[in-house]
């Protein structure tokens, strides 16, 4: 729809509900690629339904400190996945080191880790090339794979983003 162009989808995860979330990079070739084929970008986070309607897009610059950075003129998401209360978690792995958490309409909720940031893998604070996103609702944890760069896996609060422990 509208004319929109996707670059390279690096994740998909499925809700509760059975609808589909796509996170896509648009940056660099991909963005040329775009244009080439005289397209617009599509928004970063899109969400279907199983028969592959486009049901809502979001996701750009200014959405969290984590798309501010430099050389990031779009929102650079690499993972997705969508905890038991409907929330959308994402990801960068190359150079973001940040999982940013949103509601299911886009709304700016959380941000772990930091633009451009990384401390190695004993921090408490700083993630270091962030590859996956889990959870434990009994618990009310986050777990991210932190192994791109760190060599962990770490866990937060789900609601705070309290550190809790890593390994």
């Amino acid at each position: 729809p509208n004319n929109w162009g996707l670059g390279i989808v690096w994740g998909v995860a499925v809700d509760t509900r059975d609808r589909i979330w796509v996170v896509h990079q648009i940056a660099g070739q991909y963005l040329e690629d775009i244009k080439k084929a005289g397209k617009v970008p599509a928004p970063a986070v899109l969400q279907f339904d199983q028969q592959g309607n486009l049901l809502q897009a979001w996701g750009g610059q200014g959405q969290g400190g984590w798309t501010q950075g430099k050389d990031r003129p779009f929102f650079p998401a690499q993972h997705i996945n969508v905890d038991w209360k409907g929330n959308i978690w994402v990801s960068e792995e190359s150079r973001g080191h940040a999982v940013v958490k949103f509601t299911p309409e886009g709304k700016f909720l959380l941000q772990i880790g930091e633009v451009d940031k990384t401390n190695g893998s004993n921090d408490t604070k700083l993630l270091g090339a962030p590859s996956g996103i889990d959870f434990d609702p009994a618990a009310n944890e986050v777990y991210i794979a932190d192994g791109y760069v760190n060599q962990r896996v770490i866990v937060f609060d789900a609601d705070t983003g309290a550190y809790k422990r890593h390994w």
